[in-house]
C-alpha cells in the first residue's frame, strides 16, 4: 500500500475503534448484569470484513460475540441489527437507534471495504499470482509396521534424521 493509503487505513480504524468504544463499554456493563457475570473477565469480539466473489458478488459482514456465544449480526439489507439470543436484545435496540452509524456500517460493508481489498489485492498482485515449481515430486513417505505376538508397547523416536526404537 502506499504511505498516504496506510496512514489513511489506521486513521480510519482509530476512529472507529474510539467511537465505538462508548457503545461495548455500557454493553458490557449490560451483558454483566443481563447475564449474572458481574464478576471475572469478559470478551466482546467482533469480525467485520468483506468478500469479492469471482462473480463480483459482494459480501460484507459485521458479527459481535460476547464469551465465545455469538450475540450481534449486522443486516447491511435492513441496516438493522439481528439479536443472538435475549440478553443481546438491549443492545440491539440502541444500536439500532443509531441510523446514522448503521448507515456508515452499510456503506463501509459494500463500497469502503471492498476498495480496500481491491487495493491490497491489487498490490500483492504479483505475489498472489506467482505459481510454483510444475512436476516438482512429494518427499519420500517414511512408514512403519509392526506386528509382534509380544504385548509390549514399541516406540519410535525421529530426531536430526535418525530413527530410534524402544
Amino acid at each position: 500500500m502506499a504511505q498516504n493509503e496506510v496512514r489513511v487505513f489506521w486513521n480510519l480504524q482509530i476512529f472507529w475503534a474510539r467511537r465505538w468504544q462508548a457503545f461495548f463499554n455500557a454493553s458490557l456493563n449490560t451483558l454483566r448484569e443481563l447475564y449474572n457475570r458481574t464478576e471475572g473477565f469478559h470478551i466482546i469480539q467482533t469480525i467485520h470484513g468483506c468478500d469479492l466473489r469471482e462473480d463480483n458478488i459482494i459480501q460484507g459482514f459485521y458479527q459481535d460475540s460476547y464469551d465465545g456465544r455469538d450475540f450481534l449480526t449486522f443486516d447491511k439489507e435492513t441496516m438493522t441489527w439481528v439479536a443472538a439470543d435475549i440478553g443481546a436484545q438491549i443492545t440491539k435496540r440502541r444500536w439500532d437507534a443509531e441510523v446514522r452509524d448503521n448507515q456508515q456500517w452499510k456503506r463501509y460493508l459494500e463500497e469502503d471495504c471492498i476498495s480496500w481489498l481491491r487495493s491490497s489485492l491489487g498490490y500483492g498482485k504479483e505475489t498472489l499470482q506467482r505459481k510454483g515449481k510444475a512436476g516438482g515430486q512429494a518427499p519420500p513417505r517414511r512408514s512403519l509396521q509392526v506386528t509382534s505376538p509380544f504385548p509390549s508397547p514399541i516406540s519410535k523416536k525421529e530426531q536430526g534424521g535418525r530413527v530410534q526404537f524402544s
